[in-house]
């Protein structure tokens, strides 16, 4: 955004914002290494949103392990939040997906 945009965006009553588009390039590999990063860093959060963007991709057989793996993020993140009370049903769901 200009410095001209800027300054007519912030002047008071002005609603008017210049939009930008965003491109965000999804990888297997990378958003894998990513959420292995943001995983080992106890960023469980963060994991689950690497790991959705491929799963949202995904249409093959390999998206029930996508979710999986989300799952199981999720229920760290909510153990770490919560406590063992917190993650539980997260585990069985994942549980449910892997005989």
């Amino acid at each position: 955004m200009s410095e001209q945009d800027f300054t007519a965006a912030a002047q008071p009553g002005s609603r008017r914002r210049k939009k930008e588009i965003v491109y965000k390039f999804i990888t297997v590999p990378g958003n894998m290494e990513q959420a292995c990063a943001e995983f080992n860093a106890e960023r469980f959060f963060e994991c689950h949103e690497s790991i959705e963007e491929i799963w949202q991709q995904e249409t093959g057989e390999v998206r029930d392990l996508y979710k999986g793996l989300i799952q199981i993020a999720a229920a760290f993140g909510k153990e770490k939040d919560q406590g063992a009370d917190g993650c539980g049903g997260l585990a069985l769901r994942f549980a449910r997906h892997w005989p």
